[in-house]
């Protein structure tokens, strides 16, 4: 059954519950309480219990890491895939999330930045018996164990030695066959409302729908909207039509941060529903549109 919510609460809870990973098969075994992330290591303070960690992120996070402050504290969110993280999806001062206790989550203190190199270096809290792993480990990577559910305080669990990790997406089962484009051909006529709705991140995520309704209009080739979500929030969508093929972004806010959904796709011969893909950091994912 899809759960269909709105944009920005859909959002939220995609990053924070980690709905970018992907749902157990069917009759495969419930998904851990646990998940682990991959960090390298920049210094151990023994005597405090903490880690220096530089963090790799994905290329949205560094349009605003450098707005940090040394000392200040904050809360990661990563993007897990099958229950592990190596990169950053979104990075917030505490005072933001403080009601996320839940998810792929770390709190954390802020270092610096490396917007080139898309990295995070921050301090954070380590278990009692970390010591044996991390003193002497400067420049060597970790891999860091611990719950997902933080509601009560609990932090890592686990520390151990490992490899610089490359996490891949396993690759989604082929979609049903779109319209074949023709940039070229009659101009397709989307003028009128449509029922948008992103499945995240693929068909094998847990369910999780956004549904946006957007009234729109076209002027020649150029396409311009309101789309209004299920519980009531608004976004602005503007694009353009080529043909049967069809491109359109709906610019959102998130938590303070700007968020743009990235459509393309192509329109079937009676004008009535479009599909293709939309992106959405730096992840893609499938979309269906049908007029109303």
């Amino acid at each position: 059954m899809k759960t269909l919510c709105s944009f920005r609460r859909c959002i939220l809870a995609t990053l924070v519950l980690g709905l970018f990973g992907f749902a157990p098969k069917a009759g495969a075994q419930p998904p851990s309480a646990d998940y682990s992330w991959y960090g390298e290591v920049v210094s151990f303070d023994q005597a405090a219990k903490t880690a220096t960690v530089q963090l790799q992120t994905q290329p949205q996070v560094s349009s605003y890491a450098g707005d940090f402050k040394p000392g200040e504290k904050l809360v990661l969110v990563w993007a897990p895939i099958l229950g592990e993280a190596d990169r950053l999806l979104y990075v917030a001062r505490v005072d933001v999330m403080e009601d996320i206790n839940l998810g792929y989550i770390l709190r954390a203190e802020f270092v610096s930045a490396d917007t080139t190199a898309n990295t995070l270096t921050v301090k954070t809290a380590t278990p009692d018996g970390a010591a044996a792993v991390l003193q002497g480990a400067t420049a060597k990577w970790i891999k860091a164990t611990m719950p997902k559910d933080q509601a009560d305080g609990k932090g890592i669990a686990m520390v151990a030695l490992s490899t610089k990790p490359d996490l891949k997406l396993p690759e989604p089962p082929p979609e049903e066959e779109a319209a074949t484009a023709n940039p070229t051909g009659p101009l397709s006529n989307l003028a009128g409302t449509w029922t948008v709705e992103t499945s995240l991140v693929t068909p094998l995520a847990l369910g999780v729908t956004i549904t946006n309704e957007c009234a729109v209009a076209q002027e020649g080739t150029k396409l311009t909207a309101s789309c209004k979500s299920g519980q009531g929030g608004t976004a602005p969508l503007t694009g353009e039509v080529a043909g049967n093929t069809v491109k359109f972004s709906i610019n959102a806010d998130l938590m303070g941060t700007a968020l743009e959904l990235a459509f393309s796709g192509t329109v079937e011969p009676d004008g009535k529903k479009m599909s293709g893909i939309v992106s959405v950091f730096g992840m893609d994912s499938p979309f269906t549109g049908i007029k109303k």
